[in-house]
């Protein structure tokens, strides 16, 4: 990975976010594009919002070793990817629903690995690996190894709720939802910008290895998703298998699962930074529901975002298809 990045200056906003640390804050991107992939070179080279640290890790994460029998449930955060990994897990292991059996996931953390990647090779095959990092700065070999790849997203302003939420309390920020909103824009949030991570997993979402998903049609028809994953990983499931799974993944239950809750990570958090969550009641799986900004978004705030949207993903520059999804025209 030929790595560029620039140091990013605060403003007053970006501020009132609280680290455990105190850090600086860089834009990171990849210079150099994988061969033979539907890339926009434009939408590959921009640049990701990240504390300073993460420059550290770009060596290991570009080198890491990728095995073609891998699993990467990768996705912009809070877009459904702990509920994706989980449908993902079963489909791969038969169904087995024991809580425990689920914790055998390797994340990328905030600031790259969890680990080493030498703890990655103790792994067992095949690996389940999570990740939000960006398209352009996951490692070299993913693109040479091809191993299976899941990517899910959702509405941007969906997103931007649950995300609000979880700045809120983890690590914490102090602002109000609309100053957010104005982060999530000005690309001063990790991860951002929303719309390029989006579209480079887009554009290859006809690949064969990768397979695409959508939070809303989860939502609407979970055993179809779980049937196309299924068959995307070479799996038959029968009908009743399908339903056992879609009962285990409904909401209620992925809530009070312990082994993708994040309950433990998230007392852990507590107890070592000695913190206390802004919302009381917060829990890492919150509502699970679509369309929950339009409990806590103004119209104003809703404009803003449209605005922000209809400029990052052109009508002219867009498959109609996509922006279904991100502008939340894909259910009522």
């Amino acid at each position: 990975m030929s790595v560029a990045y620039k140091k990013v200056t605060p403003n007053d906003l970006s501020k009132k976010i609280t680290y455990f640390e105190k850090v600086d804050f860089v834009r990171i991107w990849n210079t150099e594009m994988p061969q033979n992939l539907p890339i926009d070179p434009q939408a590959w080279q921009k640049g990701y919002y990240f504390p300073e640290n993460i420059i550290k890790y770009t060596k290991d994460i570009s080198e890491l070793t990728v095995r073609s029998d891998d699993v990467w449930v990768l996705s912009f955060p809070k877009c459904g990817t702990t509920w994706t990994q989980e449908m993902v897990w079963q489909i791969c292991n038969d169904l087995n629903f024991k809580p425990s059996n689920s914790l055998n996931l390797a994340v990328f953390g905030r600031h790259g690995i969890q680990g080493t990647p030498s703890s990655l090779e103790k792994i067992p095959k095949p690996r389940f690996i999570k990740c939000h990092l960006a398209a352009s700065l996951l490692p070299r070999q993913i693109w040479t190894e091809k191993p299976k790849i899941v990517y899910v997203t959702r509405n941007a302003k969906d997103m931007i709720t649950s995300y609000y939420h979880h700045w809120k309390n983890i690590p914490g920020f102090s602002g109000s939802f609309d100053e957010f909103i104005d982060l999530i824009i000005d690309d001063r949030i990790n991860y951002t910008p929303f719309d390029s991570h989006v579209m480079n997993f887009w554009n290859m979402r006809n690949e064969p290895n990768v397979l695409f998903l959508v939070y809303e049609e989860m939502q609407q028809n979970l055993p179809k998703v779980i049937e196309k994953t299924a068959h995307f990983f070479g799996k038959t499931l029968t009908k009743d298998q399908i339903y056992d799974l879609a009962d285990h993944l409904s909401f209620n239950k992925m809530a009070n699962n312990p082994a993708v809750n994040f309950e433990q990570e998230l007392s852990r958090l507590r107890k070592e930074n000695n913190m206390s969550f802004n919302e009381k009641d917060y829990r890492f799986i919150r509502k699970g529901k679509v369309n929950s900004f339009k409990d806590e978004m103004s119209p104003e705030m809703i404009k803003k975002v449209n605005d922000w949207l209809s400029n990052r993903f052109k009508d002219n520059e867009i498959d109609s298809d996509l922006r279904k999804i991100v502008f939340n025209e894909y259910v009522n």
